[in-house]
């Protein structure tokens, strides 16, 4: 992944820096984080540890700036990989993000669903039924 990463922002003139040190956010635009499990993957105390050094806190947005947005793909661990107050603050742009994925995952599947879309499709299914599988669509 990283590699092709790195060969699109070679195509591109973009720069890809991977680097532990935290003073490379400066001037970020975003400042973006994940939990640190995957959802139904138990937590060992062991990898929380690890990954305290990345929790996102008032320091580290002030380190990327005050015009810095926070990100969240969500749910997020308040207390682990963010704290409450870079949550809830101005710059937070979680619920944001969270209400555009939800309109662009209906505008996904009305697209997907759509009697026009070559992925909704399905001559046996049309053939055997003899009407689109979402009436309100037709």
């Amino acid at each position: 992944m990283v590699s092709q990463c790195v060969a699109r922002s070679m195509r591109t003139g973009a720069r890809i820096e991977i680097t532990n040190d935290i003073g490379a956010i400066q001037g970020a635009f975003a400042v973006y984080t994940d939990t640190w499990t995957s959802m139904g993957q138990a937590e060992s105390n062991t990898k929380k540890s690890a990954f305290e050094a990345y929790r996102v806190d008032r320091e580290v947005m002030t380190i990327a700036g005050p015009k810095s947005l926070f990100m969240h793909c969500l749910p997020a661990h308040r207390g682990e990989e963010v704290t409450d107050e870079v949550m809830d603050s101005a710059n937070s742009v979680v619920f944001d993000q969270a209400e555009n994925r939800m309109h662009a995952q209906n505008a996904l599947l009305c697209h997907l669903l759509s009697p026009k879309s070559s992925l909704s499709k399905s001559d046996d299914f049309h053939t055997a039924h003899g009407r689109h599988p979402t009436p309100a669509l037709q």
